[in-house]
């Protein structure tokens, strides 16, 4: 997966990040194929709801997912907030609301939206979720290796998201004070 149009357009600040995003996608092996990096790369977008990220990320996105694929990881997003908040509000454990909840129609493979709501439970920080699908991927073919490095993109593109909105604040110039003597 490119990513480098993201890292790229990362203000001198965040030079580190920037860096760090590059070497990591550069150096990463995954048991996955380029469209689902893609389809974790649009999740996390979708979820973070930022839209120069959203824009970075669909430009090369639309080259490898389907709008089936599109659709899941929207789909993904709020499906994970339902289920996230039913689980915090009612006191389930995250597995018993996942048996509540009717089967989605999601048009993907199981595997790919697991894949899709693992990134949008992650980014929302509900650990109990994420666990459960990080379980579940690990169960189908991932390693942990595999789930360590999707939680190094969706945190590089969670930061990424963070310093475009920064960016995005009408602000001046910072000025700092003369040293007092």
């Amino acid at each position: 997966m490119n990513i480098s149009n993201i890292a790229a357009k990362l203000p001198d600040y965040a030079a580190d990040i920037k860096r760090a995003i590059i070497n990591m996608s550069s150096s990463y092996e995954s048991n996955l194929d380029e469209r689902q990096l893609y389809g974790i790369a649009l999740t996390a977008a979708y979820y973070l709801s930022n839209e120069p990220l959203l824009n970075s990320v669909r430009k090369d996105a639309k080259f490898h997912l389907e709008e089936q694929d599109a659709n899941a990881c929207k789909l993904a997003v709020v499906y994970s907030a339902l289920t996230c908040k039913y689980s915090k509000v009612s006191g389930l454990p995250y597995n018993e609301v996942t048996k509540k909840i009717d089967p989605i129609n999601h048009k993907v493979s199981d595997f790919d939206f697991m894949l899709y709501c693992f990134v949008s439970a992650s980014l929302r920080d509900a650990r109990e979720a994420s666990t459960y699908y990080a379980d579940i991927l690990k169960n189908h073919s991932l390693n942990s290796e595999d789930i360590d490095a999707i939680s190094l993109l969706i945190a590089s593109l969670s930061a990424a998201a963070e310093a475009f909105k920064i960016d995005s604040v009408r602000s001046y110039e910072f000025v700092a004070r003369q040293p007092s003597l």
